[in-house]
């Protein structure tokens, strides 16, 4: 328990787990690659418990059986300004948040979330860069160019969880969410353009048991069918006060659905607004209070 890795590398190991914590300890400004195949989760990195900590580090080319290719957290564990790429899992290719875990302003990039196939479907293959359950979190992050087998090919919520200030850009999932697959939980301030569902709906973002969007610009997506940028699968989703096409309010929820008008339209790295852009200024004001670690 405890203890630290600081600037080291570790790389072309086959144990599963290699960093794992339950009483704080940290990772800081280190590189975990080619670790695996993992035994189950975290294929890089495993961490568990409050003020345990991954920092600055490279996380690549990792592997796990089931969840967190390159990153479990659980029970209050974050990552701060990891780099975490080409990793694969069933499900959070990338990383896999469990509990009340967070990513603060992570590269999460060129990771895969893989399907199975058994005999009557297919399925996990969720969250091809993040998988997020039980109410944890991601701020300021960049989540693109990941992939799922099935859903959520940047980004998939089991339950209530929160996003906040997050790029999700040219992501790619089989079935649903291109972008994102959110199964509850909320989102806010975040770009979410250029990804791509091949399946039937929800090429930006596909919201269900009373996910939201806000302040928000989903643009730019596609799928194989006619819902581009969203579906709203069931009652009680909201999309408001955010820059998409079309209209899930039908001009009751203060969305716009013009050109977000980006000075790089068309690439997937950067997405500033030109100044002539509708979306400047025009999210939620104030009177929204966000959760205490913003």
């Amino acid at each position: 328990k405890g203890g630290a890795v600081l600037d080291s590398t570790i790389d072309n190991n086959t144990t599963g787990i290699l960093l794992a914590w339950t009483a704080g300890g940290a990772a800081i400004d280190s590189t975990i690659d080619n670790i695996g195949p993992s035994g189950g989760i975290g294929g890089g990195m495993y961490l568990d418990g409050e003020n345990t900590l991954a920092r600055n580090c490279i996380v690549r080319d990792n592997y796990a059986a089931i969840s967190g290719g390159g990153v479990y957290l659980d029970q209050d564990s974050r990552a701060e300004g990891l780099s975490v790429i080409n990793n694969t899992a069933r499900y959070g290719g990338g990383m896999h948040l469990e509990t009340h875990s967070g990513a603060i302003k992570c590269k999460v990039l060129k990771n895969n979330a893989f399907g199975v196939w058994s005999p009557t479907a297919y399925y996990d293959g969720q969250g091809g860069g993040l998988f997020l359950s039980i109410s944890s979190y991601a701020i300021g992050c960049m989540i693109s160019d990941n992939t799922a087998g099935d859903r959520g090919g940047g980004v998939a919520f089991a339950g209530y969880n929160e996003m906040v200030s997050c790029v999700i850009d040219g992501n790619i999932a089989s079935y649903y969410g291109g972008g994102v697959y959110a199964d509850g939980g909320f989102m806010a301030h975040c770009t979410i353009v250029f990804n791509q569902a091949n399946g039937v709906a929800g090429g930006g973002v596909h919201l269900k048991n009373g996910a939201a969007v806000s302040s928000s610009i989903v643009y730019y997506n596609s799928t194989a069918a006619s819902s581009d940028n969203w579906l709203l699968e069931g009652g009680g989703n909201w999309i408001h006060h955010s820059c998409i096409t079309p209209d899930p309010g039908a001009g009751l929820d203060d969305n716009i659905t013009l050109d977000p008008r980006f000075s790089q339209a068309g690439t997937t790295t950067k997405h500033t607004l030109k100044r002539s852009s509708p979306c400047i200024d025009a999210g939620m004001g104030g009177g929204y209070t966000y959760p205490d670690y913003l």
